[in-house]
């Protein structure tokens, strides 16, 4: 999450309208832009359709493993799409609302503990949910690849190894953001405080950039190597994936390599438009489930309706992937 730079507060370059001039005697009121209330309210509705659709996604979890249904005959269909729908969840909770702060607020207001926990944790569900999807094409890889083998090695203890994993190796990678994040003033119709990045140096920024850039090119690029070999869901999943925080990894890298650009409000509508794509990501793979999965729907039926006969040609999981 970046915080709007001191030469271009709220997408208004310093200069237009006299507003970044330090030296101003009389206190002036930051432009009410039509980003202010439209973004926040964006956030908002992603924040709404994805909790509830994540949620939905770990109740089906749960109450499947209670039924003891013959669904899933393997722990990892389970454990990697609840393992994704809890990096949603604690983004949506933890990231958007502060977020959404910044555009009708000129200063970050927060602190400077919420402004390194919110970028980590930011930087951790975005990491976990690259490694989860990467996992997921693997697992699916290795079911096509070696079915018989796979039954004997996809054991939950297995499954639940590799989700700890995915967690520690997600905090671990993410604890320079947490390092390097801190509070920084400016001025931009009048005193702001903002939450920015500080690394050591710009080599050690560009090399930070470029790594999670790269994360990101090479999970599609991977499941485009194996495409043959994992299910649409997965690469569905993928693909909305890259779609999604594509543009605004893009932005920040460009950002890093040509520092000096000058910044215009024209480019700055293109970093919102580029913030709400990678934000709207948290709430769309239960929407994949539902229109992918007609084992996910006939599970939230089972689970709902007692009564309710599943198809025998849903066998294996609620996700299918």
């Amino acid at each position: 999450m970046e915080e709007p730079q001191n030469d271009t507060v709220a997408g208004l370059p310093c200069g237009r309208g006299g507003g970044c001039n330090g030296s101003d005697s009389k206190p002036q009121t930051p432009p009410l832009l039509v980003d202010a209330w439209l973004v926040p309210v964006f956030f908002a509705a992603i924040m709404l359709l994805g909790l509830v659709g994540n949620s939905l996604v770990i109740y089906v979890v749960t109450k499947h493993r209670q039924m003891k249904t013959p669904f899933c005959l393997t722990e990892s269909c389970l454990t990697f799409p609840a393992n994704l729908a809890t990096t949603d969840i604690i983004f949506l909770v933890c990231c958007v609302p502060f977020t959404a702060t910044l555009y009708p607020l000129p200063s970050w207001v927060f602190g400077d503990f919420m402004c390194r926990l919110v970028n980590y944790l930011q930087q951790v569900t975005v990491q976990a949910t690259c490694i989860t999807l990467s996992a997921m094409s693997v697992d699916r890889c290795y079911v096509t690849v070696y079915p018989l083998q796979s039954l004997r090695h996809r054991t939950p203890r297995m499954a639940m190894a590799v989700s700890i994993a995915i967690w520690i190796g997600s905090f671990g990678l993410s604890v320079p953001v947490a390092v390097y994040q801190r509070l920084e003033s400016g001025y931009w119709y009048g005193p702001q405080v903002y939450c920015t990045e500080s690394f050591p140096s710009a080599q050690h920024q560009k090399a930070f950039i470029l790594y999670t850039f790269l994360a990101v090119q090479l999970l599609t690029e991977r499941a485009e190597a194996v495409r043959t070999r994992i299910s649409r869901m997965v690469m569905v999943m993928v693909l909305l994936f890259t779609i999604c925080w594509g543009p605004i990894q893009v932005y920040i890298l460009l950002q890093a390599l040509h520092p000096t650009a000058r910044r215009s409000y024209a480019l700055y509508k293109v970093k919102i438009w580029a913030h709400c794509m990678s934000y709207s990501n948290s709430s769309v793979n239960p929407i994949v489930y539902a229109f992918m999965g007609a084992n996910f729907r006939n599970v939230v039926l089972a689970v709902r309706l007692p009564d309710f006969r599943v198809p025998s040609d849903f066998l294996l999981s609620p996700f299918t992937y």
